[in-house]
């Protein structure tokens, strides 16, 4: 089993839009192939695993930003067990700017750990580098990060849905026209605890509503992801809203 989830996941560093030269920005993609049958974990990796972790090493002169997560799928395994996972491949995004006096060619490197699963699960990692400037993705690689693009959620009011996000007690309550399905991934808070996603976190049509325990009014803000899945590709909402009664 070891020596299998050694080979189930393969790590790459690659330029999804390649800065310019001194003074401009861009943004690094880490990508995953992941085997069939695998899976690894998002930034709140549900009831078990562990999220995907990535230190960066980087010259002076260059500044890498926090990483931009696609949205997961829920997985829900014997136990009722609730994860929220990657299958077969993903990527996480990096913004990464240049000071006017960035030298070039410039070498990033990252340090990559992982918790890859199927019957059982093992932790693994990887030590990946690029040079910029680089060659273009090829066909197969820039496939994978469009597809993982598309999963990167955007804020309501630039994702091309409507949805719209009201507290009712500690309910959050949710409607988005025209859904056929809504679910709802948060993200990791020690306040913010959602109650029964295993049940309450996907709801067919266009309202969902999700309950939060009473720590939730400590919470900073209350933050996750909406997929909206309507006619057509579905989208991916930035849910960013204060605590209930903060208003």
């Amino acid at each position: 089993m070891e020596e299998e989830a050694k080979r189930a996941v393969k790590v790459r560093l690659v330029c999804e839009r390649a800065p310019s030269g001194p003074g401009s920005s861009g943004t690094l993609a880490l990508v995953f192939e992941i085997a069939s049958h695998w899976h690894i974990y998002w930034r709140n990796a549900g009831d078990t695993g562990l999220p995907i972790s990535v230190e960066f090493e980087a010259p002076a002169g260059v500044k890498i930003g926090p990483a931009q997560w696609p949205a997961p799928m829920r997985l829900v395994s014997p136990g009722e067990i609730l994860d929220y996972v990657y299958e077969n491949s993903t990527a996480l995004f990096f913004p990464i700017e240049f000071s006017s006096h960035a030298a070039s060619p410039v070498t990033i490197r990252a340090h990559v750990d992982w918790l890859v699963c199927r019957e059982a699960c093992v932790p693994g990692s990887a030590d990946v580098s690029l040079t910029l400037p680089g060659a273009p993705l090829d066909d197969s690689e820039a496939k994978r990060v469009a597809q993982a693009r598309a999963r990167v959620p955007r804020p309501a009011n630039g994702s091309g849905a409507t949805v719209r996000a009201v507290w009712r007690g500690l309910e959050l309550n949710f409607e988005s026209p025209g859904a056929t399905s809504l679910t709802f991934f948060p993200y990791e808070s020690d306040e913010a605890q959602a109650i029964n996603l295993l049940e309450r976190g996907v709801a067919n049509g266009h309202r969902l509503s999700i309950g939060y325990a009473e720590s939730v009014r400590s919470a900073d803000r209350v933050r996750g992801v909406l997929e909206v899945r309507r006619e057509g590709p579905p989208l991916f909402v930035l849910i960013d809203e204060p605590p209930p009664g903060s208003e």
